[in-house]
């Protein structure tokens, strides 16, 4: 795929986002530093397209913080797994010691038992993605330049 040198065109060049302002030369443009707003001469060799991001922004990682509580509390219901019913008490020094209500303690039960995972516990957040495109790709190609 070529790259698009035309003006108005937002690219990279040197690990800074510029938009294309004209040519310089043959193998120099002028352009605008999109962080700054300052003029610059870049060699068109230096000049990238805008690396694509995953619509769900970073979806794989997962916080330190909720990593730990997860893992705790699947380990702590890992000795549960096979008991059809739970003492009361079992589930409230389990929500005890990990910060927790009973209620969740159960739902943690549940979840663990449809998907034997740790990452069944992790909390979802409401809503959609952060990044997520809903556009249809020819409505996106109206908008975006």
């Amino acid at each position: 795929m070529a790259l698009d040198l035309t003006p108005g065109t937002v690219c990279v060049a040197n690990g800074k986002m510029i938009q294309i302002d004209g040519a310089d030369s043959l193998t120099h443009v002028r352009a605008r530093d999109v962080a700054t707003g300052a003029l610059i001469t870049v060699p068109v060799s230096r000049i990238g397209p805008i690396p694509e991001q995953t619509a769900s922004g970073d979806a794989n990682r997962v916080p330190e913080a909720e990593w730990k509580r997860c893992t705790a509390l699947a380990s702590a219901l890992a000795g549960l797994k096979d008991q059809q019913r739970v003492p009361r008490a079992d589930l409230l020094r389990i929500a005890k010691a990990n910060g927790c209500s009973l209620r969740s303690v159960q739902r943690a039960r549940t979840a663990l038992r449809k998907n034997e995972r740790v990452t069944a516990l992790l909390r979802q957040s409401r809503g959609r993605r952060q990044g997520t495109n809903c556009l249809a790709p020819s409505m996106d190609s109206l908008i975006r330049p």
